[in-house]
């Protein structure tokens, strides 16, 4: 009886946690350039960072946070900041500093909002909010 009960309680807690996560995909430049700009139905954060970094850190719970709250109107996608494989996109973008988001809300590549640095919940939120609010007008 007592395995069957912790058999039910782990099952239970594994069910949470695999519904409570939005997912937060790792990319780089050519994905998003090749697969994800191309096919774009609805707009995207994309939060660049690196490891070790203590603001990156701070962000991290804003970010998956927001993922869960937006994952039916946002796709969030995740950049090393630090791989070779990012720097074009970096300077492209002319990021300065890690953690660096930035929002996209049209298949044309266009950048809605740049936030360096540690963010609010509330400033990020407002501004997915208006990200969806232009989408919807395209």
């Amino acid at each position: 009886m007592k395995k069957i009960l912790c058999v039910i309680i782990i099952c239970c807690i594994a069910s949470i946690n695999s519904y409570s996560k939005a997912e937060i995909r790792l990319i780089n430049y050519e994905e998003l350039n090749d697969n994800i700009f191309p096919n774009m139905e609805r707009p995207a954060l994309i939060f660049f960072g690196r490891n070790n970094c203590p603001y990156v850190k701070k962000m991290v719970p804003i970010v998956n946070k927001l993922a869960t709250n937006y994952e039916n109107s946002v796709d969030f996608y995740n950049v090393n900041g630090t791989s070779s494989a990012n720097y074009e996109w970096l300077e492209e973008l002319d990021i300065q500093g890690l953690p660096w988001i930035v929002i996209y809300y049209g298949p044309n590549r266009k950048a809605y909002s740049y936030f360096g640095g540690p963010n609010s919940y509330n400033d990020l939120a407002e501004a997915l909010t208006e990200a969806i609010t232009e989408w919807d007008k395209q």
